[in-house]
């Protein structure tokens, strides 16, 4: 038999291969249908591009015809052109994709993962508070734990501890590995949902939510274990219930309103738990009101599901209300911080990149960190070592977290190691040469005290100059110079070294003066000596330094008040008052003016100034003194010429009549004073004591229970008690009787006395 013709061999062939095939009509209806199915789907996709699918029939079955962009194509042809864009688009779009990493991803959404991640661990241990103060009447204590999922991708370990710093502190190869874990994530949720648009992919590629998972653990023995071990039925049921109650509590929080309802369905929901545990569960609802957590949406559609049992929140600055007032939080809300500029010192200027450190450290809630840091520059401190704050705020306590990328914590107080804020400055590239240059880039320059005082110091020893040339020349102004140096006083009026020196040297040229014979006044004198009529006016730093000097040259003590200032100035011969200070005196002999008035028995005005220029040639033995002039008037129109020399001070000694009785007693005269009996008149008398000896005249406590008994009752003694030094009963006498005995009262003895 000879061999078959080609075309029997086909056809044996093709009835080979198509002896399994259903040729059935019910087969070839489903084939009708199928065609027409691909060919509307074919239709819908390109008219939405703006192409056109058309189909006819010929006898070999259907034929599609496709109008591309205006022009009819083969379908092969329109394939193969296809095959080439995809190509070329699939180039475009990974360069995008790598953009988008670089450029927003790694900068910016790891920024708000970085929130998101830190809020949810924040908000877990404030659940965490919560359960440890409700635990069960048998002791049980349960918490959340919320970890990596067993189900999470590879590598979230290193990029969930980057992911907890801030990204201004990340080093070249932080931001690679965060970039790298991104994108596989990209990538993966691509592959596996190719149908999905990019925005698509991105959310639920940079969903933190489903790299996690939640735990519920127990403490037992000293440890904590997982909850599901071996346990009583009502423990099995806290341990079930109690994080559906923290759930609860969180959601309840994100309605923002403490008056919002919330309502409670439970399905024997506490079999075989105690009345006490029960209460605890419930009270979790209100505290977790107060603490307001926020709350994230499982997904951008507003989805829960069961693998989120506890809603965990973002910063609240990251989130934003969506409809009906729900939170709505995802990767495409990123957070981009502003820096500004400043000069810094030239030596880092050029190195710091100022916008990263200013978002980095510039933020209010590390200006403490800085502030501590500055100061230990200050110090001449080693940047080494903790730096703590006390109650800190919770801004305080998240931007120390972020910055170091370090778990929340709680306690009362926070500590950062200025070391470890220095490595990763220097790590990161954002100040290459440490903290130290951060701080002086953030705050400006800083000055070592250690050497600002150093230098102060110096340059107020030099300020002291002036006083220790006088010293030299005085010795005995060396215990004066001595005490303005250590007791403050100079650094009380003036606050700076130059402005002390200026003035030293002015008190030392007004001193080295003094005394002026014959005596001037005193705004003559200071405008001569130091160019101003005004320089030792009261009050002002100069007039107060010098008078101490005149006191420390004369021995003139220091009775305040302006008394004793015009007393003192008038020690040297400046006369602060010389025509408004006077002292009345009666029948003293030496000058003409006071021979005069001797001759003619009258009372003589004298003042300051005629005192300090002619004071009496003459003295006689004894004087007498009397507080009141009513006593010398009396004196003068009884005895006339014949009258003692009298002296009036006018109450307080004057600086006319301590210059008076001081000349009279440098020539040899001795006194006797009488003043009134009273809390007054015996301070008059012991501060003129103080200045020139006398003996009492009828001023004694004998003679003062005489004039109590002889004399009708006088007005009452007040005031303070002062003492008597020349006698040292009278006090006691006066405060006994408690009445006042004025010399007017007396005045017949007083007489009696001066014939």
């Amino acid at each position: 038999m000879g061999r078959a013709p080609p075309a029997i061999t086909l056809a044996r062939a093709i009835d080979a291969e198509l002896s399994s095939t259903d040729d059935s009509d019910s087969a070839w209806e489903r084939v009708q249908r199928r065609l027409s199915e691909e060919f509307k789907t074919l239709q819908d996709t390109l008219s939405r591009h703006g192409h056109r699918a058309s189909a006819r029939m010929v006898e070999d079955g259907m034929v599609v015809d496709i109008t591309y962009q205006g022009r009819e194509r083969a379908v092969p042809d329109l394939a193969a052109a296809l095959a080439v864009e995809v190509g070329e688009l699939s180039c475009i779009l990974s360069a995008r994709e790598r953009e988008i990493l670089e450029t927003h991803v790694v900068t910016e959404v790891a920024g708000t993962l970085q929130e998101l991640i830190g809020a949810a661990e924040r908000q877990v241990r404030d659940m965490n508070v919560e359960l440890e103060e409700r635990p069960t009447s048998t002791g049980m204590r349960l918490r959340l734990v919320w970890r990596a999922s067993r189900k999470a991708p590879a590598g979230l370990a290193p990029a969930r501890e980057r992911l907890r710093r801030s990204a201004d502190v990340w080093t070249a190869e932080d931001r690679a590995a965060v970039g790298e874990f991104l994108s596989e994530q990209i990538a993966r949720q691509h592959t596996d949902d190719a149908s999905g648009s990019w925005l698509d992919h991105l959310t639920a590629a940079l969903d933190y939510r489903t790299w996690h998972e939640f735990g519920v653990e127990r403490h037992q023995q000293g440890r904590w274990i997982p909850a599901t071990g071996p346990a009583s039925g009502g423990e099995r049921v806290l341990a079930v219930s109690v994080p559906l109650f923290a759930a609860a509590s969180s959601h309840y929080a994100s309605a923002g309103s403490p008056y919002a309802p919330r309502l409670v369905t439970l399905d024997e929901a506490f079999a075989g738990v105690d009345d006490d545990s029960r209460a605890k569960c419930l009270g979790l609802l209100p505290a977790g009101a107060r603490h307001r957590h926020r709350p994230a949406v499982a997904d951008r559609r507003g989805r829960g599901g069961a693998r989120h049992p506890v809603g965990v929140g973002r910063h609240p600055k990251a989130a934003r209300r969506g409809p009906g007032g729900a939170r709505w939080c995802g990767a495409r809300t990123p957070h981009r911080g502003v820096g500004t500029s400043v000069e810094v010192t030239p030596g880092t200027a050029s190195t710091i990149d100022d916008v990263r450190l200013r978002r980095l450290l510039g933020a209010p809630a590390l200006s403490w960190l800085v502030d501590r840091a500055r100061r230990r520059l200050e110090r001449g401190q080693p940047l080494t070592g903790p730096v703590s704050l006390s109650a800190p705020t919770a801004d305080q306590r998240m931007a120390a977290e972020r910055l170091l990328g370090r778990a929340p914590g709680g306690g009362r107080s926070l500590s950062v190691r200025l070391e470890a804020v220095d490595d990763l400055l220097r790590r990161s590239g954002v100040s290459p040469a440490g903290l130290a240059a951060a701080v002086v880039a953030l705050t400006g320059p800083v000055t070592v005290l250690g050497q600002v005082r150093a230098e102060e110091h110096r340059a107020w020893a030099q300020a002291y100059a002036p006083l220790e040339v006088l010293a030299d020349e005085v010795p005995a102004l060396r215990p004066w110079a001595e005490r303005l140096r250590s007791d403050g006083l100079v650094r009380r009026h003036v606050g700076t070294p130059t402005a002390a020196a200026d003035l030293l040297g002015k008190v030392a040229t007004v001193v080295r003066a003094v005394p002026v014979e014959p005596a001037v006044s005193l705004p003559t004198f200071a405008s001569q000596l130091l160019g101003s009529a005004h320089a030792l006016d009261d009050g002002t730093p100069l007039c107060t330094l010098t008078l101490s000097g005149v006191r420390a040259l004369t021995g003139v003590p220091d009775t305040g008040g302006a008394q004793g200032r015009c007393e003192a100035w008038a020690s040297v011969g400046l006369l602060r008052d010389e025509l408004s200070s006077t002292v009345l005196a009666l029948n003293l002999r030496g000058t003409p003016a006071l021979d005069w008035m001797a001759d003619a028995g009258e009372p003589a005005v004298l003042t300051l100034r005629q005192l300090t220029r002619r004071p009496p040639r003459s003295a006689p033995p004894t004087v007498r003194i009397c507080e009141n002039p009513a006593v010398l008037a009396a004196a003068a129109d009884t005895y006339g010429t014949r009258c003692a020399p009298l002296v009036c001070l006018q109450g307080q000694p004057s600086a006319a009549a301590l210059a008076l009785l001081g000349h009279l007693h440098t020539h040899g005269s001795r006194f006797r004073y009488h003043g009134d009996f009273d809390w007054g008149g015996l301070r008059i008398a012991a501060a003129l004591l103080r200045r020139v000896p006398w003996t009492p005249w009828r001023y004694t406590a004998a003679d003062y229970r005489t004039a109590v008994h002889t004399l009708p009752a006088g007005p009452p003694l007040t005031g303070v008690r002062a003492e008597a030094p020349w006698d040292p009963e009278l006090p006691d006498a006066l405060q006994e009787a408690g009445v006042r005995v004025e010399e007017e009262a007396v005045l017949g003895d007083l007489l009696s006395d001066l014939g």
